[in-house]
């Protein structure tokens, strides 16, 4: 329960930063997916892509889908910058970064709702106590 009593986000807005490196393969689908499950929802949104530099039809893609903002680095600076990239570009309230891959669904934003009116800052992960063969540099670096 929030501390501010009459404080109710009666309107979500929503900036959502995808970082793509060589996502031909994917980010159509993907952003078709985000898209179609926000407005749904009703969120106030905004998608910013950012083209980390990609050497594959990414740009292009992303181009032809409808209110999808596409930022494009002219050389690969890594994952980091881009996410620091879009998040800059961001004009809503709130800022998700996920992933090209769509490897965690969108609509695990429905369980962060719950929590914006108390924290600053949500994160999700999707660690997994024990997974055999991972190995320890990877296990180490994920915590």
């Amino acid at each position: 329960m929030s501390e501010y009593p009459y404080f109710y986000i009666v309107s979500f807005s929503l900036s959502v930063v995808i970082p793509a490196f060589n996502e031909e393969s994917l980010i159509e689908k993907s952003l078709n997916t985000i898209i179609s499950f926000l407005s749904k929802e009703s969120f106030n949104f905004e998608i910013i892509v950012v083209d980390d530099g990609s050497t594959d039809k990414t740009n292009e893609i992303v181009k032809t889908i409808n209110n999808v903002q596409l930022v494009t680095l002219k050389k690969n600076r890594g994952k980091g910058f881009a996410v620091k990239t879009g998040v800059l570009e961001s004009k809503k309230d709130f800022v998700l970064f996920m992933d090209a891959d769509h490897a965690i669904p969108i609509d695990y934003i429905l369980d962060f709702k719950t929590f914006i009116e108390d924290f600053d800052l949500v994160l999700g992960s999707k660690y997994l106590k024990q997974i055999d063969n991972y190995p320890i540099y990877r296990q180490l670096l994920g915590k």
